[in-house]
């Protein structure tokens, strides 16, 4: 087909501009706010030691209110995350399964923070290294909300992982990944030297340090709303596709000219009197107001 042909077609509204999603900056605030907590306040706690301790253990002893308080304001900004992250994401791979997960996360840090642990590894001073009968509220801390809530939050970036692999982002895929892995494997190494193991008791607290620098993971997760998961993530330009130089609008009958130059993008070319049409990331451009015969493939 040669030449060049017209459509007329009624202007289409421009979308409301999206409001931002502020829930979103839970997440972004969480894991930075609560390892910077535990780093200072470990650092000055008497008797405490970073290397062998665990985080929960600041929760024991004079000023145990401060990791607390740490444990609950970081738990309600991974629920307040996981709600905008919910919001934001559209149908599709991990925007059902990934808030809820993060979810769980950061109902597993309110508990931490309402149930303390139990002494482990002579902190605070004069306790064994492993009680023989734990306490009810130490039982509840572990079982109940800390062991499930790494578990998820383990299984989130795994999630994500294939999340971000069926965007076509391999990279943040491959990332998202291996932070999962990395956080069951030093998680794991940890927890044996909470439990006395001698290969690692020393460093247990190094070990479940270092896992805990995932938790600034939510971050990733942010940008699966920038990766065509956010809920205004349909749209794509004319220049996306290569067009600008086939379309000219005029202000009044918005007319649209497509210039046919015998190969695949001639096949744009139709007519819908009156009709809005538009451009989505479906691979194809409708033409009126519906119907088979109005839509036609575009290239990409």
């Amino acid at each position: 087909m040669n030449g060049t042909q017209t459509l007329i077609a009624a202007a289409t509204p421009a979308p409301p501009p999206r409001r931002p999603n502020r829930l979103l900056l839970g997440g972004l605030l969480a894991g930075p706010l609560f390892i910077l907590a535990f780093l200072v306040e470990g650092a000055f706690r008497d008797g405490y030691d970073p290397m062998r301790h665990p985080v929960s253990s600041l929760a024991l002893g004079p000023g145990g209110w401060i990791q607390i308080a740490n444990f609950v304001v970081a738990g309600a900004l991974t629920l307040a995350f996981a709600v905008g992250l919910r919001r934001s994401l559209r149908p599709g791979p991990g925007a059902a399964a990934g808030p809820a997960l993060i979810a769980v996360w950061g109902v597993s840090l309110l508990g931490a923070g309402l149930f303390r642990t139990d002494p482990v590894s002579g902190y605070p001073a004069g306790t064994p290294a492993e009680l023989d009968r734990p306490s009810w509220h130490g039982i509840v801390h572990d079982l109940l909300f800390s062991l499930p809530g790494f578990a998820c939050f383990a299984a989130a970036m795994l999630v994500f992982a294939y999340a971000f692999a069926r965007r076509h982002a391999p990279w943040w895929a491959i990332y998202s990944g291996l932070s999962g892995v990395a956080f069951l494997v030093l998680f794991s190494l940890a927890s044996a030297g909470f439990a006395q193991d001698p290969r690692w008791v020393s460093t247990a607290g190094l070990l479940q340090r270092l896992s805990d620098e995932n938790r600034c993971q939510p971050a990733a997760f942010v940008v699966l709303v920038d990766l065509g998961m956010g809920e205004d993530a349909s749209a794509v330009t004319v220049e996306e596709l290569g067009l600008a130089d086939l379309l000219a609008v005029d202000r009044d009958g918005v007319a649209i000219r497509l210039g046919g130059d015998g190969g695949g993008r001639a096949g744009l070319v139709g007519l819908a009197h009156g009709f809005p049409f538009g451009i989505g990331r479906g691979r194809s451009v409708a033409f009126g107001s519906g119907g088979a015969g109005n839509r036609s493939t575009a290239p990409r």
